[in-house]
């Protein structure tokens, strides 16, 4: 069975302004958003059903989702560039 995890990108300062981004603000994260990602990449490596490695990391090309991808990528050890 494969699963299949949406993760939304960290905060941004737009986002803690209220601010819609959209495609239209490429925002990259803010220290907050860091270590949201940060913590998330702890949580997937510590919860993943029987240790399992994952396949791919997909992420919209915008600023803020690359790096949290990213960062989520070194904390899982993920072996590729995203």
């Amino acid at each position: 069975m494969k699963e299949i995890y949406f993760i939304r990108h960290g905060q941004t300062n737009e986002n803690s302004l209220g601010i819609r981004q959209g495609s239209e603000i490429d925002s990259e994260l803010n220290e907050l958003g860091r270590i949201q990602a940060k913590k998330t990449g702890k949580y997937l490596k510590k919860y993943r059903i029987n240790g399992k490695k994952f396949d791919c990391i997909i992420s919209s090309p915008m600023k803020r989702a690359v790096e949290t991808a990213e960062i989520i990528g070194k904390e899982i050890k993920y072996p590729k560039n995203i």
